[in-house]
């Protein structure tokens, strides 16, 4: 997972998200700063992360100089033992503030986790479909890895099994196998 900063013009200083988990299935495991905007950057700002359960809260924040848009931070989602495959509703909460420290914006959306046991399976129905290893090829040879943000739909995490950050030949091999062959259970 990960957040990118989009400030439509206004001068943003600081950054705060809040991810809500009904399921309590999910947890931040790490986190971190893009390092562009990290202490040794130009913005010099520093991640903070707090976990309670249900909650996730990431705050970037340090002087008073503007965060650039882009990559704030990432984080690895862990998933709780026992967490049956399917999608997962996320809730996401996000605020900026200004060099003031005055809110410039607040947004409330909402998203979903995808946790499925086999390779390839994109949307977390159980099965590889031809559109499926398409994505998964897409991302083999260069297509934007995890997310797409342009267009969502042609993302799947998914296709990386090792959670390398790449899709590699083998990854496609499970992935085309899993589309003859159905998911394991």
């Amino acid at each position: 997972m990960s957040a990118e900063l989009a400030a439509g013009g206004h001068t943003v200083a600081a950054a705060a998200t809040t991810i809500s988990d009904a399921s309590g299935n999910f947890t931040a495991a790490s986190c971190t700063i893009n390092p562009q905007i990290g202490p040794s950057s130009a913005a010099g700002k520093s991640l903070t992360h707090s976990s309670m359960p249900g909650s996730e809260s990431i705050s970037i924040d340090g002087n008073a100089n503007p965060i650039p848009d882009g990559l704030l931070y990432t984080c690895a989602m862990q998933i709780a033992p026992g967490t049956t495959p399917g999608d997962y509703p996320l809730g996401f909460s996000s605020q900026a503030q200004d060099d003031n420290a005055l809110p410039v914006s607040s947004l409330a959306t909402g998203a979903a986790l995808t946790v499925s046991t086999c390779t390839g399976d994109c949307d977390g129905n159980g099965v590889v479909s031809i559109g499926d290893l398409t994505r998964v090829i897409g991302h083999f040879l260069g297509a934007p890895f995890p997310c797409d943000s342009a267009n969502p739909a042609l993302s799947c995490p998914l296709a990386d099994a090792n959670s390398d950050a790449t899709v590699s030949l083998g990854e496609v091999a499970q992935a085309s196998a899993h589309l003859l062959n159905d998911c394991p259970p």
